[in-house]
């Protein structure tokens, strides 16, 4: 029977918000660059760690982000502005299990077929 093997990648992924945000009768647009919530940013990671042993294996993928900010809303019917502070943590996380269906190895060409399953 084969040893296990390991991978492990760490990635960097970037996002912007574009939208609106509305509870009636009052409406935002919500319009932050890449660069503004990176400024927000105080903790983030991502990464995947994948395992196989022959032709069994499984794959755990996360992501976690903390972002903070302050904005003042200036535009809404009250007679002073409203300050307010955003925390937000998200987090996501998958696994898999695998399994190598087909794996067909020649001299000269290589194809294999894994099949998984996760949540």
């Amino acid at each position: 029977m084969p040893d296990w093997e390991f991978y492990i990648a760490p990635y960097v992924w970037g996002l912007g918000i574009d939208g609106d945000i509305s509870h009636p009768p009052f409406r935002f647009e919500a319009d932050t660059s890449f660069s503004d919530l990176w400024s927000d940013l105080n903790w983030g990671g991502m990464g995947t760690l994948e395992a196989k042993k022959g032709r069994f294996g499984f794959l755990l993928d996360g992501l976690y982000v903390d972002l903070t900010d302050d904005i003042i809303l200036k535009n809404l019917p009250l007679p002073f502005p409203v300050d307010i502070d955003i925390n937000n943590k998200s987090s996501t996380a998958l696994v898999v299990g695998k399994y190598r269906a087909v794996d067909d190895s020649r001299v000269f060409s290589r194809y294999s077929l894994d099949t998984a399953t996760g949540l």
